[in-house]
């Protein structure tokens, strides 16, 4: 066997022994999200732990049935995640873009 067809087989059995790990991770996932139907984004009130729809419902209310924050805590919130998006020039009133997002959940994801 030459050395580019040993380089080979070690890389193809690196690369199924990796795949099989990951399948198995996947496979044991102990949560796995439901399914995202039509009838399920039209009656999302019916879960209000989940954000599923960008504006939160086809009304676009943009309000959340929780109470975990309130009045009372709205301050104490702390960002935990962003992400530094640099060369993007907006067209709006803000002269280095105007980038938001809204974020999706689904059974604490």
């Amino acid at each position: 066997m030459s050395i580019s067809g040993k380089f080979a087989a070690k890389f193809a059995a690196k690369f199924a022994a990796l795949s099989a790990a990951l399948l198995a991770a996947t496979a044991m996932t102990a949560v796995q999200a439901a399914d995202m139907t039509f009838e399920r984004a039209l009656s999302v009130e019916k879960e209000p732990q989940n954000w599923l729809l960008h504006h939160g419902n086809y009304q676009g209310r943009r309000f959340s049935q929780l109470k975990d924050i309130n009045a009372g805590n709205v301050a104490n919130l702390k960002s935990v995640f962003t992400v530094g998006i640099g060369g993007i020039q907006g067209g709006g009133r803000y002269p280095f873009g105007n980038l938001e997002g809204t974020p999706l959940v689904e059974d604490g994801m």
